[in-house]
């Protein structure tokens, strides 16, 4: 009989020892094991004529959207800051400066 009443009494006593002493450390831990963020490029397959040459191929490629009406209140705010950022988004995008300027 005491057997059976240790072996009803020890998982009881483990289960209030996660629950009260480390269960805030295993929850972090489960937090930080149970997510990921990433990427994965949603890459397709080129279409082929019946001899096999490609017709048409997929490019990966980046859309880039700027808020003009923003960026004037930003100029009106810093007039140095909308420079800056032109700068930064051309040495990106690989364009010039000033034709970057001209398009926004």
């Amino acid at each position: 009989m005491a057997v059976l009443v240790a072996l009803a009494v020890v998982p009881v006593w483990k289960l209030l020892g996660v629950l009260i002493g480390e269960g805030e450390v295993l929850a972090e831990s489960g937090r930080t094991q149970g997510f990921a963020e990433v990427s994965i490029p949603a890459m397709r397959g080129s279409i082929l004529d019946r001899n096999g040459v490609e017709l048409a191929i997929s490019l990966p490629r980046v859309r880039i959207a700027a808020n003009a009406k923003r960026l004037g209140e930003l100029a009106e705010e810093d007039p140095g800051a909308e420079g800056a950022f032109v700068g930064i988004l051309a040495s990106a995008v690989g364009v010039d400066e000033l034709e970057l300027m001209d398009t926004l």
